[in-house]
């Protein structure tokens, strides 16, 4: 993991700068996520990134 705001270069990933990087620990300030569907309801035990797999596949077999 990086300091937040390090940003690592060069970077070989396009044409053009890279405006953000992974790396981050979750806990920095400016760690933001968003969870995006088209269910009407989350189960309460969705509440980190792993649970997203688990997510997906209920969906799939759904």
């Amino acid at each position: 993991m990086v300091k937040e705001g390090v940003l690592i270069v060069p970077s070989h990933m396009g044409e053009r700068p890279i405006r953000a990087m992974h790396g981050y620990h979750p806990e920095d300030a400016h760690s933001y996520a968003a969870l995006f569907t088209n269910q009407a309801t989350l189960p309460a035990e969705v509440t980190h990134i792993p649970h997203l797999h688990r997510l997906m596949t209920h969906s799939i077999a759904a």
